[in-house]
């Protein structure tokens, strides 16, 4: 993959680098650097997430001198700093923003998880940094490195019609082979953690070994709801419905912000019948310090997290073993390694499966195939366990064994039926 990359250094040349969890697609980007910085120029890597920069930051400046991160939740004398230090700079490591400050002498576009939908600017001026980094690295005239476990289906078809160059990396660095997940049937049940879950975590800490529980909702309950009228608060300028947020004695707006504290009666009807329905992290936090006492445990969302410090001081203490488990949102399970974590728990994987978007499935697929690859990466085997309603979802199956491949093109061939994207575009 690196002797790839290197032949063409000098002429613009997409690659999808498409390894397995756990295979060293960093080691390969990082390899490839080396030799960029060597000849004096330029790297700029993109990540998903704001929480990936620190491990990121860390990985780099064991090898590069010249080195800096951009990310939203810089101040503006930081901005000013990186602003001022471009000629300078060896490597920029930053989210999609990252890729208009104007780099000298780029020489190489790393697009770390790029099927990752992060990737994509919604409001204000839309665009793809993906697809940008493509544009820009044909304008310079440089290579690109698009790298994923998963593979967006639009990267996909670009390497099914020679566009861009595969370069496959398919076994795990530790050796350990492909993770298959233990479905955990949760029909008919009430409780939120399962005993087999519960046992697994007791397990791990016995063991003297770290776990991750996932759960994609945020906030105490997804919703509030009048037991006495039915009535539902939601977001007076988009809709949605408000997430209650308990600790803090709020309910909040997940799309645009607006908050608004807690009534104790039903704006409607005046009763006070207001029920929580479902499950976030708060929630589960609560439920943890119930269940296993002695675990310690930190949550790890962006609710609890809001500054790049606090970001570093969690991770911080997971990797120096003080920290028995994270429960987390999306932004805990994106590219992070942790060689001593062998438990993966996903709370409840019917989280987002059934949206009315045709993208629903392939996005739960991405996600949880990262999930699975959190665990094991180190020289212990990892487990992991997947709390469902529905154990017979065809998606399932397609996490025990199945290559990647083979879902690419099983998914691939029902969107060239129906001329959904990549084969047909879509105007909003």
């Amino acid at each position: 993959a690196v002797q790839s990359v290197l032949r063409a250094l000098q002429r613009f040349q997409s690659f999808l680098l498409f390894g397995v969890t756990g295979s060293g697609k960093t080691e390969v980007y990082l390899t490839v650097a080396e030799e960029v910085v060597r000849q004096g120029r330029q790297v700029l890597i993109l990540v998903p997430e704001i929480g990936l920069t620190p491990m990121w930051r860390a990985r780099l400046s064991q090898r590069f001198e010249q080195l800096q991160s951009w990310h939203s939740s810089m101040s503006d004398p930081e901005r000013i700093a990186v602003r001022t230090q471009l000629g300078q700079l060896n490597v920029l490591i930053g989210t999609r923003s990252a890729l208009f400050l104007p780099l000298p002498r780029l020489s190489l576009i790393v697009v770390d998880e790029e099927h990752d939908s992060s990737f994509k600017q919604q409001d204000g001026v839309a665009y793809s940094a993906r697809d940008m980094s493509l544009l820009l690295a044909q304008e310079k005239k440089i290579p690109v490195i698009l790298g994923s476990a998963t593979p967006s289906l639009e990267s996909w078809r670009q390497v099914k019609r020679g566009s861009m160059e595969l370069l496959e990396m398919p076994e795990r660095i530790s050796g350990h082979s492909h993770i298959v997940p233990e479905i955990v049937d949760m029909r008919g049940r009430h409780d939120v953690l399962s005993d087999a879950l519960l046992q697994a975590l007791r397990e791990t800490k016995a063991a003297g070994q770290q776990s991750i529980l996932f759960l994609n909702r945020r906030g105490y309950a997804p919703a509030l709801q009048c037991t006495a009228c039915g009535f539902v608060p939601e977001c007076h300028a988009c809709s949605m419905r408000l997430t209650l947020h308990r600790q803090a004695g709020q309910l909040r707006c997940h799309g645009c912000g607006y908050v608004r504290r807690v009534q104790r009666v039903c704006e409607a009807c005046g009763e006070d019948a207001l029920l929580p329905l479902g499950i976030g992290t708060e929630k589960l936090e609560e439920l943890l310090t119930t269940e296993v006492s002695d675990l310690h445990f930190a949550r790890f969302d962006r609710d609890m997290i809001h500054t790049h410090r606090q970001l570093q001081d969690v991770l911080t203490k997971f990797a120096e073993g003080e920290l028995d488990c994270l429960v987390g949102t999306q932004m805990l399970v994106k590219g992070h390694h942790f060689p001593n974590v062998t438990l993966v728990g996903v709370v409840n994987a019917d989280l987002g499966l059934n949206l009315p978007d045709f993208r629903a499935g392939e996005r739960w697929w991405q996600q949880m195939m990262q999930v699975v690859g959190r665990a094991g990466r180190g020289e212990h085997a990892g487990r992991v366990l997947i709390q469902t309603c529905n154990p017979d979802a065809p998606w399932l199956a397609r996490l025990e064994g199945q290559s990647a491949r083979v879902t690419l093109d099983e998914e691939m061939a029902l969107r060239e039926v129906l001329a959904f994207p990549p084969f047909g575009r879509w105007v909003r």
